[in-house]
């Protein structure tokens, strides 16, 4: 069997150790390895700009491109949305608050009109009270003026005089009937009515009390405004 000579590459040497020239076929070995080398550069750079572009924003296109477009398209109509739902929100609060507002301000005007009623209702009142008084005083200095005249009367009989017409019969001052079966001095009605205890129904009927006791007063100045004043109500 015939053994086949294993040459290895590289140069060959003398039998003094040193290198040969190198022949015609060993140049084109050479020229062969560095078309591989640059061939494999080639590809390497091909595949990085390839990995570039898929991590690139693009428009369209498939592979890694396209899936980073679609990402970003997603992720602006998740913000997109997120930011109408907060413009939302924003809105109905203002159409709250405004509706609030509005809500107060009706109570502010009906409050308003509430305070002018009472100011008025005041004014009357008030106003009725100091006619009211008014006519008491009257009534009660005629019932005093009844009393002297009274007393005259009985002096004058005593001394001989003619006699005068009996006055008309009258209960004494510190006892004159009111309203609800109760009792109180003139006085007392006077000082309750000038505190502003008195409402001007009570004040009609201790009127109507005093003239029960039958007395012929005449007072057209302060009756008669106390009447108009009345019937303003």
């Amino acid at each position: 069997m015939k053994l086949s000579r294993v040459t290895t590459s590289g140069p060959s040497l003398t039998d003094e150790g040193q290198p040969t020239a190198p022949r015609a076929g060993s140049a084109t070995t050479t020229a062969a390895a560095e078309a591989l080398a640059a061939a494999a550069a080639a590809a390497a750079a091909a595949t990085t700009a390839a990995a570039e572009a898929d991590y690139a924003p693009s428009s369209g296109g498939g592979g890694g491109a396209g899936s980073q477009s679609r990402f970003l398209d997603a992720r602006r109509e998740k913000n997109r949305l997120a930011a109408k739902r907060c413009r939302d929100r924003k809105q109905a609060h203002l159409v709250a608050l405004e509706a609030e507002l509005t809500k107060q301000q009706n109570a502010n005007d009906a409050l308003s009109r509430h305070v002018v009623t009472l100011v008025g209702i005041y004014q009357r009142e008030r106003k009725h009270k100091r006619a009211a008084t008014a006519l008491l005083q009257a009534l009660a200095g005629a019932l005093l003026i009844s009393d002297v005249a009274s007393s005259l009367a009985v002096s004058g009989t005593a001394n001989g005089s003619a006699a005068r017409p009996p006055p008309p019969p009258h209960t004494p001052l510190s006892k004159i009937p009111l309203l609800c079966g109760g009792t109180k001095t003139l006085s007392e009605v006077l000082g309750e009515l000038e505190a502003g205890l008195v409402r001007t129904e009570d004040v009609e009927g201790y009127v109507r009390d005093l003239r029960s006791l039958r007395l012929q007063v005449v007072v057209p100045a302060v009756v008669e405004p106390f009447r108009q004043d009345t019937d303003l109500c």
